[in-house]
């Protein structure tokens, strides 16, 4: 018994390195001579096509003093790299394998109108999955900071679309084409002031002069993220205050006179009133940033009242 239990380990152990030393003998294999800064299209005249599906991990602030968005994105992206397929018969039915994602041809996505973009890891810690023909998938996380001017006419009651313009850095729509599956937000956002209503994309063309006066095309994806604003907050500090003081300024107009003619109380409710808004109008000033379109309609009903 003893010396079948030993038989069986042996084996065991034996059976691991083997199949490990296909796998690395098919990795070795199949960046031998693989050049990483060429497109992996055998004829130059395709494009690749690059499959994505960003998806909002998370809203994570809205600085409205500055107007700019905080988001996590995750980019993940699919392609086939006609240098990268094999023969699973071949290699041990080997059908999948992990590939340094630096090691790989990787399209150069870039959002324009980003201000800041911090990536979770750097591709020397991103491993890429390679099938036998040739399909190659990449997970990409960033956190992303994007200018967003805000309308806020309509605050706290207020929706709001930001965009992100995503393409090419350096590939022109003939050398790199995307196709865009439908996007969707995971359910996994806790922003306490903000709820994500809709992210959306669309896809156009667009001509652009080089430097050289050349006209070339590229190929660039909007996305709309819409959020709404969650009011509750806005509605215990500001809209109830400003339709409390809003009444007692009428109550305050109609109030009679004492019985030898003086208005004392009417002054001090004036003035109380007064003192009251310019608190209230200086919370609503505090949120919004100079550059905004238009007035709230919050503040404009504080001014007039």
């Amino acid at each position: 018994m003893l010396l079948l239990l030993t038989v069986i380990l042996s084996c065991a152990l034996c059976s691991r390195p083997f199949v490990s030393a296909y796998e690395t003998r098919l990795i070795n294999k199949l960046l031998l001579n693989y050049d990483k800064r060429i497109r992996p299209v055998k004829n130059s005249s395709h494009a690749v096509e690059v499959t994505i599906e960003p998806q909002i991990y998370s809203l994570i602030d809205v600085d409205e003093l500055h107007e700019i968005l905080k988001i996590l994105l995750w980019l993940p992206q699919g392609w086939t790299d006609e240098n990268l397929s094999w023969d699973p018969s071949e290699w041990d039915n080997i059908t999948l394998v992990n590939v340094p994602a630096s090691e790989l041809w990787m399209p150069d996505g870039y959002i324009f109108n980003t201000i800041e973009i911090r990536e979770a890891l750097s591709l020397s810690q991103i491993y890429a999955r390679v099938d036998f023909n040739g399909m190659v998938e990449v997970d990409l996380s960033k956190v992303i900071s994007v200018r967003c001017p805000l309308d806020l006419i309509s605050f706290p009651f207020d929706t709001q679309n930001c965009s992100l313009q995503f393409g090419s850095w350096g590939y022109q729509a003939h050398q790199l084409t995307h196709i865009v599956r439908n996007t969707f937000v995971l359910v996994n956002n806790q922003n306490s002031e903000w709820d994500i209503v809709s992210f959306s994309a669309k896809k156009t063309k667009t001509w652009y002069k080089s430097m050289h006066n050349q006209s070339r095309q590229f190929e660039e994806i909007f996305y709309t993220l819409s959020i709404k604003r969650k009011p509750l907050y806005y509605i215990v500090v500001l809209v109830v205050p400003s339709f409390l003081i809003a009444n007692i300024c009428l109550v305050g107009l109609f109030t009679p006179n004492s019985a030898n003619g003086e208005r004392e109380e009417k002054v001090t409710l004036g003035l109380t009133t007064l003192l009251t808004m310019a608190v209230v109008l200086n919370i609503v000033a505090g949120e919004m940033p100079k550059s905004s379109t238009g007035l709230p309609l919050l503040g404009t009903g504080d001014t007039f009242s």
